[in-house]
């Protein structure tokens, strides 16, 4: 379960329909955000949470997590919504969102919360809103919604290349 300071520090984020990468520069986009879960099969094995953005093919990984095998959408979302949140207040790593504040000469990482977040399974999107309101999480990130099939194609397609290249790298 995240700490209050997690849920307070999710909540104060700005939240914009449009977010702009600047690594490498990319025009402004929808700051919609789909996430899946995904098993590796490794040893011990795990799921990874997979959160792109559609538009962009813009990738961020938590993991690898017991989620899959959870009894319940429900308790997948008492996983995720950690999840979820860390990711956002870390800045989704920081790469493709920095700003170089004039005068100052330094890079900051530019934090943001999800306009709007989607899954494919219907379930577990509606279990995800009861556990982001259990948390405490403002009312407009509650809402998950469930992807388009042109999404989900690209989430696929995007999950194949991160795969393929998890797989060169872990067989040598």
């Amino acid at each position: 379960m995240p700490t209050l300071a997690a849920v307070t520090t999710f909540n104060a984020l700005p939240r914009p329909s449009t977010i702009k990468a600047t690594h490498p520069p990319k025009p402004s986009s929808p700051n919609t955000w789909h996430f899946s879960i995904h098993t590796l099969d490794i040893s011990p094995p795990g799921d990874l949470l997979f959160l792109i953005q559609p538009s962009t093919g813009y990738i961020h990984i938590e993991g690898p997590f017991p989620i899959s095998n959870l009894p319940s959408p429900a308790a997948q979302a008492s996983t995720i919504a950690p999840l979820l949140l860390k990711a956002f207040n870390a800045g989704l790593g920081g790469y493709a969102w920095v700003e170089v504040r004039a005068g100052e000469g330094r890079q900051e990482v530019v934090r943001f919360a999800p306009e709007n977040w989607v899954t494919s399974d219907k379930r577990l999107a509606e279990a995800l809103g009861k556990e982001m309101k259990k948390l405490g999480v403002r009312k407009e990130c509650r809402v998950v919604g469930t992807g388009e099939a042109g999404e989900e194609k690209r989430v696929e397609e995007e999950w194949g290349r991160f795969r393929q290249g998890l797989d060169c790298v872990t067989r040598g």
